[in-house]
């Protein structure tokens, strides 16, 4: 994602809390923009999410 290399990402989210958790993406020195495409759910309890990374700002 630093070197702009990824150009959509599926999140999936499991229906547990986490408490404290791991940050997903760790550290990030900017915003990245994204667009929501579309989000599934699944009968387990899934629900996946897809985005396009949009170009960074001043690109």
């Amino acid at each position: 994602m630093r070197d702009g290399l990824i150009a959509d990402l599926v999140i999936t989210h499991i229906p547990i809390l986490l408490g404290k958790g791991i940050p997903l993406f760790g550290a990030r020195d900017r915003d990245i923009d994204l667009q929501h495409v579309e989000t599934r759910s699944y009968p387990s309890g899934l629900v996946g999410s897809r985005y396009d990374v949009l170009p960074s700002r001043g690109a």
